[in-house]
């Protein structure tokens, strides 16, 4: 267990921060289409970990990738509802039973989203069943493992831009969801991760 990066740490680092636009490529904000998702916190005997889930295969957009719940803002809603909802709707998050602790900084995906990120500790245990039309797999990531060395990789620059991901059993957590990852675990241990040396970008099981 890391005390670093429990649920303490991770509520003091979001406390009262500002929320700004996470980027790395100079993607524009203009045009893009509300999205939030939930960042879903436990802490159990081990220590705090992190609830993510496997998209269904079938999806039109990041299927079978690995990502937080969320999705596209619905009319009238704000960003904090339609985080609760689609958290209720594809993993059965109660909303009842969360604390949000803070929030990342929002992030604009090469698909067209802004994604505005909300941290939240749920009650644990928690009973959580996947949506069958949507999510294959629920998935419990050990924050202690998240930031053990040799978790964050980075694949070859085969393309215009290195990729960062985390490597965790045989999942590979890449894109948006492993930048607002890695974002939320520096933050809580208030020092950088530094990823292991490069792997050939065609070993990536992505």
């Amino acid at each position: 267990m890391s005390e670093e990066a429990g649920v303490a740490s991770i509520r003091a680092a979001l406390a009262g921060r500002e929320v700004g636009v996470l980027t790395e490529r100079g993607l524009s904000v203009e045009g893009l289409r509300p999205a939030s998702v939930l960042v879903p916190v436990y802490e159990d005997a081990q220590g705090a970990g992190i609830v993510l889930l496997r998209r269904s295969d079938h999806l039109g957009k990041h299927a079978g990738q690995i990502a937080f719940p969320g999705g596209g803002r619905e009319p009238g809603e704000t960003e904090l509802d339609c985080a609760l909802r689609e958290a209720r709707e594809e993993v059965g998050i109660d909303p009842e039973r969360v604390e949000i602790l803070g929030r990342l900084d929002r992030y604009p995906t090469i698909t067209g989203y802004l994604v505005s990120p909300f941290v939240a500790r749920l009650d644990w245990p928690h009973r959580l069943e996947p949506d069958p039309e949507e999510v294959a797999a629920i998935l419990y990531a050990p924050v202690a493992r998240l930031i053990a060395p040799g978790t964050l990789r980075v694949a070859e620059a085969s393309r215009s831009h290195p990729v960062n991901f985390f490597a965790l059993d045989d999942e590979v957590i890449w894109g948006a969801t492993a930048r607002m990852l890695r974002q939320l675990l520096e933050l809580a241990l208030g020092r950088p991760l530094v990823p292991s040396g490069e792997v050939p970008w065609e070993k990536v099981r992505w």
